[in-house]
């Protein structure tokens, strides 16, 4: 059956997925909406010297990642633009990026004035291809941006050696692998 624009879903046609969608994040509870509002109204949230729920939140998140720091932000996107950041991305320099990840991966480089280099990704992890990356290594690129998709880990051991060779900062983008382990390491 040759498809046209009238036999698509959208316009009419048979859907190629006939089961209903089913949402699999956690919903949030009312009870969680009225603790957090109690704690608002505390002030208990955040504090000048950093000692309450978001301290204690950072510490739990070191043990859950074996990490000896952590900083919370508001967002996966904030994380990024401030390890990009921190790696001297501005104007004229480079930042290579899977070609398969959420927009934030690519718009804080911009932010800074970088560019994102797009690289192919490996096709049974949707990570990027390590085999890929050293290619498009050039004298501006700054960092190497490992995006572990849908818990899938990239192979940080492979990207961690190419970065090393290259005087590269590596940055883990693991805010859709909470848990996950590579090599039996967080």
């Amino acid at each position: 059956m040759e498809t046209t624009l009238t036999a698509l879903a959208a316009r009419g046609g048979t859907p190629a997925v006939r089961q209903p969608y089913r949402e699999r994040w956690k919903a949030i509870q009312l009870s969680d909406t009225l603790r957090l509002m109690r704690l608002a109204a505390r002030n208990i949230a955040t504090s000048k010297d950093g000692s309450l729920l978001v301290k204690q939140f950072e510490r739990e998140f070191c043990q859950l990642t074996n990490a000896r720091f952590s900083l919370t932000v508001n967002s996966g996107t904030a994380a990024l633009h401030s390890a990009y950041f921190a790696a001297g991305v501005r104007e004229g320099t480079e930042v290579i990026v899977p070609s398969y990840t959420w927009f934030a991966t690519a718009a804080p480089v911009l932010q800074l004035g970088g560019t994102p280099v797009f690289c192919d990704i490996d096709p049974n992890t949707l990570t990027i291809a390590p085999d890929r990356v050293e290619a498009l290594i050039t004298e501006r690129t700054r960092a190497i941006c490992a995006v572990h998709v849908w818990g899938n880990p990239a192979a940080m051991d492979r990207l961690a050696a190419i970065a090393r060779k290259y005087h590269l900062v590596l940055i883990e983008d693991a805010s859709h692998a909470h848990g996950a382990l590579y090599r039996d390491r967080p």
